[in-house]
């Protein structure tokens, strides 16, 4: 291992793989095979790093929480991780046991959660100006529609057959139903 300061020491760590429900989680034991340093040992690489970021006072134990190994090729692993320092009689530290659980399919799963919802919000405000601009194309034509036929209708009455005008009366009619329907589903579609 080395120092902050650049110096190395001979630090024993051992793994282990250890099969939990369907997960396969590593146990790391990390120990001083000197015995004869404290916490300074690991407290200044990336094990000690592990339970004590850049905090004064040494942490006894921690539990799940959310890391990142790096494995010797350079690979980032997300883990769950766990740990306890180990002491011997005299409460002098030994070492330190860890367990880390790979959380790499949690972490996809999230990523492509946070994908799906912001391409359902981006849908959703897509529909949103859809309805927007839909509603102003067919209501403004259909309003001058419905307008002027009523005006033809009107200003005609005396010059037109009964006939002709239940035509009037027709088209504003089927205009009037599709304004509803218009208001229906833009009111449906909010």
């Amino acid at each position: 291992a080395q120092k902050k300061d650049g110096t190395t020491f001979r630090l024993e760590v051992g793994l282990m793989p250890m099969q939990v429900n369907e997960d396969t989680c590593i146990v790391t034991v990390v120990h001083d095979p000197a015995s004869r340093k404290q916490w300074e040992f690991i407290r200044h690489t990336r094990f000690g790093r592990l339970f004590a970021e850049e905090e004064e006072e040494e942490e006894e134990v921690f539990q799940n929480e959310d890391r990142i190994l790096v494995s010797n090729k350079g690979k980032r692993i997300p883990v769950l991780m766990s740990g306890s320092i180990m002491r011997d009689d005299a409460g002098i530290i030994q070492g330190a046991v860890l367990v880390a659980k790979d959380i790499t399919r949690r972490v996809e799963t999230q990523k492509e959660l946070e994908v799906a919802l912001e391409k359902a919000q981006e849908g959703e405000r897509m529909k949103t100006l859809f309805m927007a601009n839909m509603s102003h194309e067919i209501r403004t034509p259909l309003n001058s529609i419905l307008g002027f036929t009523g005006l033809i209708k009107d200003s005609t009455k005396h010059l037109v057959s009964a006939e002709e005008q239940e035509f009037f009366e027709t088209i504003q009619y089927s205009g009037e139903r599709l304004m509803r329907t218009v208001h229906e589903i833009l009111d449906i579609s909010q």
